[in-house]
């Protein structure tokens, strides 16, 4: 899901400090949930801010560089690999995406 623009943001936040409107006419208005409301107006009110946070990074990666190097040289003479040697071979429990 992408984040919503600062534009739409700002406007969210200057239409709930008008106080004519409640968070859910806001919210309904706007086309996002009460609870999007309430965290943004929390978040400018806590951190000053009410720009996008940073994405987190995703999943770790099961090896590193020094355990995939051996596998790969294996795999490259072998005809038919399979994923139980794969995994014998590296020592560790790995399974096909």
């Amino acid at each position: 899901m992408e984040a919503l623009s600062l534009d739409l943001r700002e406007r969210i936040g200057a239409a709930s400090d008008e106080h004519a409107e409640t968070r859910e006419e806001v919210a309904e208005r706007f086309g996002v949930s009460r609870s999007f409301v309430q965290k943004l107006l929390r978040r400018r009110r806590v951190q000053g801010s009410i720009a996008a946070r940073p994405r987190g990074g995703g999943a770790q990666p099961l090896m590193d560089e020094h355990d995939r190097a051996p596998l790969r040289s294996w795999l490259k003479a072998s005809r038919t690999p399979r994923w139980r040697s794969c995994a014998g071979r590296c020592g560790r429990r790995v399974a096909p995406r």
